[in-house]
């Protein structure tokens, strides 16, 4: 459906899937991540110079656009580009189109700390087995079992083999993660739906004083990317207001670090994370985005 209109979409595999299966999938590790979808974007442009029947148009222009994680990812591609100037004037980068993207971690999980609640809840795992496996200076005094609860480190090993072998949905583990805590008819926690951060995460790793939690943060604000660069091309946000997933106080983080460069757009209705992304995907399909910019 993206492939509508005249494009050549170029889709990355991320490292942790396909023929690198076998690794730590580095969630929101946000430079690695951008280099890793340069490589596709090189890679593409090659096999279309050397096997399409078509050359490029003359006037081609390149976009990054994506969701989610594909989000955060769009936005760390744009901010490669716009500081290797050299490849984004050779590309004809044009903007990003993001949504509903973890683009600053560190806020992703002050809000968690803040709702007290998860409603997905496998977001924990695989961010914290990304830290690890990333920055094994700052977090390698630590073992995973730390910064996760008594309760669920008797059911870790369950968990890992299903976030390791790249075998099952988020909503599958996200659903045995709500068996294993399902709050019926518990005051204020959605029964199977949401889970407490208490359920999952350590104290030590909830104590916002605590070594270990700094050093958590420490990490997150590595992948910040509301810091640390200009931008020189537009960048254009879709966030829902009602997104618990990824808060929409990452959007306006954005807005706030890059007001000259940043539009921001919202659903009017079904604005959580769901909602959001199928809403931003049906804009691309039918190229009705820009009217809301």
């Amino acid at each position: 459906m993206m492939m509508s209109g005249n494009r050549l979409l170029i889709i990355p595999d991320y490292e942790g899937f396909g023929v690198t299966k076998d690794r730590v999938q580095p969630y929101i590790i946000h430079d690695l991540c951008a280099q890793q979808c340069i490589d596709a974007l090189k890679a593409g442009y090659k096999i279309f110079r050397d096997k399409a029947s078509i050359p490029l148009m003359d006037d081609f222009t390149l976009s990054v656009a994506g969701v989610s994680q594909g989000g955060g990812n769009a936005l760390a591609i744009h901010k490669w580009l716009d500081t290797h100037a050299d490849f984004a004037d050779r590309w004809r980068f044009d903007f990003s189109y993001c949504a509903a993207g973890p683009y600053s971690p560190r806020i992703t999980f002050e809000k968690y700390f803040e709702q007290k609640k998860l409603v997905y809840p496998v977001v924990m795992p695989v961010v914290i087995k990304a830290m690890i496996a990333s920055y094994p200076d700052i977090l390698g005094k630590w073992k995973e079992e730390d910064f996760f609860s008594d309760s669920y480190n008797a059911k870790k090993d369950v968990i890992d083999l299903m976030v390791n072998s790249k075998e099952y949905t988020s909503d599958e583990i996200n659903d045995y993660i709500f068996d294993m805590y399902p709050h019926e008819g518990e005051k204020d926690i959605k029964s199977r739906k949401e889970i407490w951060l208490t359920d999952i995460l350590s104290a030590d790793a909830l104590n916002r004083e605590s070594e270990l939690c700094k050093a958590l943060f420490v990490c997150l604000d590595k992948n910040d990317l509301t810091k640390g660069w200009t931008p020189i091309h537009p960048i254009h946000l879709y966030h829902g207001k009602g997104d618990q997933i990824v808060s929409y106080a990452n959007a306006e983080a954005v807005m706030k670090a890059f007001p000259d460069k940043t539009d921001l757009s919202s659903p009017s209705m079904n604005d959580d994370h769901i909602g959001t992304s199928l809403q931003w995907l049906m804009s691309i399909v039918f190229n009705t985005w820009r009217i809301n910019y």
